[in-house]
């Protein structure tokens, strides 16, 4: 099983020092890959973490340029509040660039307001998706099909040609999702699931999936307790560094493929520090007792 961090860019302690010094930290540690979230425009009321992020695509660019072997995600990209075309151009590009380490999480977004501010159909969403994703794979595959591109660009060259593989995972928990996951995605990306949650998400997209090495990936939140603080029962990984082995040999019998830790509360707490994550990713290299390779 493949380890992944989930990059704080959004909330009140994102910056530039922040992403670069975790993600090479992350690609020291030996990390497989560093992932980053996506929000656009929320209303006032949700700025603070949503409305405060960097932009997704841009930050893995910019933490590219600093790495030399690390993946890079994105948990998720709001598909429907992209043009695809546009998109397939900036993904191909960052593919290029950071020598083919891209794989483009993708989703069809919660937040209502935000496609309102964004002047975009919430309800008709899943439709879009759908043709979204059917764009990006014929461009990116360098065959522009007819029925999903504009005229002008069918038989033009597409640039930079994707000349390693480029997966597309698909996220959500919603019965909808995880069938479009199976139907359309190289993986499925899913949040805040326990062990015990996934058998039922497994079997509904990579088991009716058509497509080789159809990978899962999950994200949780993380933290290690110390000896006098209470972890029971709390969901995701928090505890003793041996429960944190343990609970992550679960995640791999379930079918897990990568799984990505995350410090951003599951209730929308915030995120910690930089001093706190950093130290939290040593104690994690040093402590936990497992070989999940």
């Amino acid at each position: 099983m493949e380890l992944g961090l989930a990059l704080p860019n959004l909330g009140r302690h994102r910056s530039a020092a922040s992403m670069l010094t975790l993600a090479r930290a992350a690609e020291e540690l030996g990390f497989d890959s560093v992932w980053t979230s996506e929000h656009v425009v929320v209303p006032a009321e949700m700025f603070d973490p949503y409305g405060d992020t960097l932009d997704s695509l841009t930050t893995l660019a910019y933490v590219a340029a600093a790495t030399e072997r690390v993946r890079l995600g994105t948990s998720v990209l709001i598909l429907p509040l992209h043009e695809p075309v546009l998109l397939a151009k900036q993904a191909s590009t960052l593919h290029a660039l950071s020598g083919g380490r891209l794989q483009l999480g993708v989703g069809v977004g919660w937040i209502a307001e935000e496609f309102e501010l964004m002047g975009a159909d919430f309800e008709g969403r899943g439709q879009v998706m759908d043709r979204s994703v059917a764009v990006l794979r014929s461009l990116l595959a360098g065959d522009a099909d007819a029925t999903l591109v504009p005229p002008a660009l069918v038989g033009l060259p597409f640039a930079p040609p994707v000349e390693s593989p480029l997966p597309i995972l698909v996220g959500g928990h919603a019965p909808s999702a995880l069938r479009r996951a199976a139907r359309l995605g190289d993986g499925w990306h899913g949040v805040w699931l326990e062990p015990d949650e996934l058998p039922s998400y497994v079997a509904a997209t990579r088991a009716q999936s058509a497509r080789p090495g159809f990978r899962i990936s999950v994200r949780t939140d993380f933290r290690i307790v110390d000896p006098s603080e209470a972890a029971g029962g709390v969901p995701g990984l928090v505890g003793r560094p041996d429960a944190i082995a343990a609970k992550m040999l679960q995640y791999r019998a379930a079918g897990v493929d990568e799984l990505v830790i995350d410090f951003m509360n599951r209730d929308h707490g915030g995120v910690p520090d930089l001093g706190f994550i950093l130290d939290q990713l040593h104690r994690f290299r040093a402590e936990v007792p497992a070989d999940l390779s």
